[in-house]
């Protein structure tokens, strides 16, 4: 049944992806890329995601397709374009964009450049081409600052996490040279270079993966945060058995926070750190026995904070004990998730 009922909603998804224009919306690409087997119609898309992933306000739109995305999505000419965005340079059609506004903004003042160049008794065609070529330097420097400052932080998270080994020099590279300029990536320098470290560490650099493990070792996991996973899925994606442990070991925590609703006459509820984490480990071990109830896996797949709202119930609860001694008994045999993407 379940079957059936998947290939209902995929010929359902297909037949809209037929309508122009689609794809190509947050909505319909997020839904091939949950129900689509299709490989190649896959790629695609993601290819289209990464195309228009040059700017950091675009980029950001990576994190919208996250749990969704699977290695096999990402073409080999997605992984050299996405290693391509850190050399922050124009593309052709950039430049030809800024050369067309400032084309038209010499037009429109077309009559007082004609009296300049008169003015300094030089012919208008060579005037104008050499105003146009000053407004075409200073506008494209500009911009490639702009580019500068808003490299995104997802470049080095994705190409880590799909073991792409081109781009290991070139992330050292960065780390090394590009960010002693303080403009490059200066609107999130610091998560951008953490993020280039995270990858050399998913890639196997044990000084990175040291170095990173460091970062989190006394880190407190507030359940009461609304980004409390954020730790925790960058340990996730490190990806080793140590990264892990370290996830583990905030699960001894006996600490509760008391988290507040957003109306006032609420009565804050009590939140286990022990029980959350606890629950959180299912996303980075495959074979962690936690059993779901009804829909839960499946809605917290694509929304990881409700765990929160599943660590009160006691159906959860009550499989807290048996979980912890799981992980005591098979601490160095558990299965890591190397595919979902963090």
């Amino acid at each position: 049944m379940k079957t059936l009922k998947k290939s209902i909603v995929l010929i359902a998804v297909m037949a809209i992806f037929s309508l122009s224009g689609y794809a190509q919306t947050n909505f319909g690409r997020r839904n091939i890329l949950r129900f689509s087997d299709d490989v190649t119609l896959r790629q695609q898309v993601v290819d289209s995601i990464i195309n228009e992933s040059f700017w950091e306000n675009e980029a950001r739109k990576i994190s919208q397709y996250a749990a969704h995305f699977k290695k096999e999505d990402f073409s080999e000419a997605a992984k050299q374009k996405l290693l391509s965005y850190f050399d922050r340079s124009l593309n052709e059609n950039e430049i030809d964009e800024i050369i067309k506004h400032y084309k038209r903004l010499m037009q429109n003042d077309e009559e007082s450049h004609k009296a300049r160049a008169t003015q300094q008794n030089i012919p208008f065609e060579e005037y104008y081409e050499r105003e146009l070529n000053i407004l075409v330097e200073r506008g494209v420097s500009m911009v490639q600052n702009r580019a500068r400052r808003n490299v995104s932080i997802y470049y080095p998270r994705l190409l880590g996490w799909l073991n792409y080994q081109p781009a290991i020099p070139i992330i050292e590279t960065v780390l090394r040279d590009s960010l002693t300029n303080e403009n490059y990536a200066g609107s999130n320098r610091e998560i951008f270079e953490l993020n280039c470290k995270l990858a050399l560490a998913r890639m196997g650099n044990k000084y990175y993966e040291e170095r990173c493990l460091a970062i989190y070792k006394d880190v407190e996991i507030n359940c009461c945060n609304v980004n409390f996973y954020m730790p925790l899925n960058d340990l996730f994606y490190i990806n080793t058995r140590n990264s892990i442990a370290q996830i583990i070991q905030y699960s001894m925590s006996e600490k509760t926070f008391m988290c507040y609703a957003p109306d006032a006459w609420i009565a804050p509820s009590p939140c286990f750190a022990k029980d959350v984490i606890i629950l959180y480990l299912f996303f980075g071990i495959t074979n962690y026995p936690l059993q779901f109830d009804g829909r839960d896996r499946e809605l917290i797949m694509f929304w990881p904070e409700g765990i929160i709202a599943l660590a009160i119930r006691s159906y959860y609860k009550e499989q807290i004990p048996k979980l912890e001694q799981w992980l005591k008994e098979n601490a160095e045999t558990y299965e890591i998730n190397t595919e979902r993407f963090y």
